[in-house]
């Protein structure tokens, strides 16, 4: 059945986006109002206390304790319009963020993008979190986007699904990059901005990223000889220096050194987390770490 709208936007509720209630979740449902060409699907495991369902919002039950990357595959299955947008409920959608996604629709199969994610406000370990895990979509100038996290990204929704594996449980971002590589496909850039306005703890942040690490670890190496897992484990420990690199990068195009060096010790130590997370998970596999990423 054809689709009544031109996109539909996946927004993954995690359980302390869900607890703030009010705030980015009713942005989401003005945002909803706004723009009637567009349905906005809020998805999470309980939805006791989200906004009112109605018109184009749509309110969408995962499985209770469910992980973000599994929740990201439940909203990318109950849409309904050919071009979605994922995203999370921690940001706050910028004037265009529609648009942007919409003017490269019909460019290939699946048709990847990814718009950029920028912060407006906060102290240093809130600007440490924005740059560690979004880096690579903070506002610059337009070209290919490499690996982008998928917290701005749009897909043609019925080629997507089609490329994943029959039996997938969840969306999981080196998954799904190493998939679209193999299928000839590249994230391209579009003009929409994401604000991002999480204001999680330090040392909140510190753990969510540790479980985030190990969770990768763990798919990356799972079924794998000990030998292998072992090589894993030892080149995690040049994680911090790799995606530390291209932080300096990003920063130094989007004109943000100054607010690195500010951040520079909760940075350092942010990506420590992500890469002892990784060995671990490479070593033991995942624990639990994807119930913990929810």
């Amino acid at each position: 059945m054809t689709s009544p709208f031109e996109s539909s936007v996946v927004v993954v509720v995690g359980k302390r986006q869900a607890r703030a209630r009010g705030g980015w979740l009713n942005e989401w449902a003005e945002f909803a109002r706004a723009s009637p060409t567009a349905e906005v699907l809020l998805v999470h495991g309980n939805l006791t206390g989200m906004p009112d369902e109605g018109g184009n919002l749509r309110l969408v039950a995962g499985d209770e304790g469910a992980t973000i990357p599994q929740l990201r595959l439940r909203g990318l299955q109950a849409a309904s319009a050919s071009r979605v947008i994922l995203t999370e409920g921690f940001g706050r959608p910028a004037p265009g963020l529609l648009a942007g996604h919409r003017a490269l629709e019909g460019r290939g199969p699946v048709d990847p993008a990814s718009g950029s994610v920028m912060r407006a406000s906060g102290g240093a370990s809130h600007w440490a979190l924005t740059m560690v895990e979004y880096g690579r979509l903070l506002e610059r100038e337009p070209g290919e986007v490499q690996l982008p996290p998928l917290v701005n990204a749009s897909f043609n929704r019925q080629a997507l699904l089609a490329l994943l594996e029959e039996h997938s449980a969840e969306l999981i971002q080196p998954q799904l990059q190493a998939t679209l590589f193999t299928a000839g496909e590249s994230f391209r850039p579009t003009g929409s901005v994401l604000i991002d306005d999480n204001r999680l703890p330090f040392r909140e942040a510190c753990r969510d990223l540790y479980h985030q690490g190990r969770l990768v670890g763990g798919q990356r190496m799972k079924d794998k000889g000990l030998p292998l897992r072992l090589l894993w484990m030892l080149g995690a420990t040049l994680v911090p220096a790799v995606l530390g690199w291209r932080i300096i990068r990003a920063t130094a195009a989007a004109g943000l050194l100054g607010q690195l060096l500010r951040s520079f010790v909760q940075v350092k130590l942010m990506l420590l987390a992500i890469g002892v997370g990784e060995g671990m998970g490479a070593l033991r596999g995942p624990g639990k770490s994807g119930e913990r990423w929810s």
